[in-house]
């Protein structure tokens, strides 16, 4: 299974192996169940488990890999820019990506547009707002989260672990202990 980090399967067993259960809880607990839920399945991942025919699940399978084979192909030469310099090149996630490929307006000048360019440019302004947009969005929801987790941490910690694992407040931090005395019945 390819994966990022390397070895994902190897990481999840080691984890399990070593990592003392005592400290493995909450948040680090919810989030390794899942990574090993992912690989699980993905692991037994085939046309039955999701209801699918066999021959539309194999057509799709392979057409994803084609795909991913598309995208992680090497480049073996580089193409020049209409200028006679070579395409602009920058790195991501330790891949060298092409900017003039994706973006072949960025060393445009004015007088290089032509009329029949403006299709192209509000297409690919689109995707550039879209693309910024969903990463602001992405940004701000991870610094949220964040303090939420840290505010969140800090004011459970404070609390019985009577009321942490209530059945009411499960998914509900704001339950009060007030609000369990009185659902608890009486002797």
């Amino acid at each position: 299974m390819k994966a990022n980090p390397p070895q994902f399967h190897s990481n999840l067993k080691y984890i399990q192996l070593y990592r003392r259960q005592s400290r493995l809880i909450s948040e680090a607990a919810y989030y390794f169940t899942n990574m090993v839920s992912v690989e699980s399945f993905i692991l037994e991942l085939d046309a039955k488990s999701l209801s699918m025919d066999e021959n539309e699940f194999e057509r799709n399978m392979r057409k994803a890999e084609l795909a991913s084979a598309e995208n992680l192909r090497p480049v073996d030469s580089e193409p020049a820019s209409s200028s006679g310099e070579p395409n602009p090149i920058t790195r991501r996630h330790g891949k060298e990506i092409k900017i003039g490929e994706t973006y072949p307006y960025m060393e445009a000048e004015v007088g290089e547009l032509r009329v029949g360019d403006v299709e192209d440019l509000l297409k690919l302004y689109k995707e550039v707002v879209i693309k910024y947009s969903n990463l602001c969005d992405a940004v701000h929801s991870l610094s949220l989260d964040k303090a939420l987790a840290l505010a969140g941490a800090d004011h459970r910690s404070h609390m019985p672990h009577t009321l942490r694992s209530h059945p009411r407040n499960e998914g509900n931090s704001d339950v009060s202990s007030s609000d369990l005395a009185e659902e608890s019945p009486t002797n």
